[in-house]
């Protein structure tokens, strides 16, 4: 059984997503990694790094919520999907 088991299957897919780090602009992918941060905090892990974003934006352009990158935990936890 995997040590992973309490994400599910969407969580594990943003995970994924952010392996090499990005700006979150997408509300629901924003969501679903918020809830990976409550659970590895729950769980003892570290899957993800949100943190200020890293690219620089025009006020035009729409703003990322914030930056994410995967970590081992998270590579770990990707790596059978």
């Amino acid at each position: 059984m995997s040590k992973f088991n309490y994400l599910t299957e969407a969580e594990t897919h943003a995970i994924s997503q952010v392996s090499k780090g990005a700006d979150i602009t997408s509300f629901s992918l924003a969501q679903t990694l918020r809830s990976v941060e409550k659970k590895q905090k729950e769980n003892d892990h570290n899957l993800i790094d949100i943190c200020d974003a890293m690219g620089t934006y025009d006020v035009k352009e729409k703003l990322p919520y914030f930056g994410c990158i995967a970590l081992n935990d998270g590579f770990e936890a990707i790596e059978n999907i």
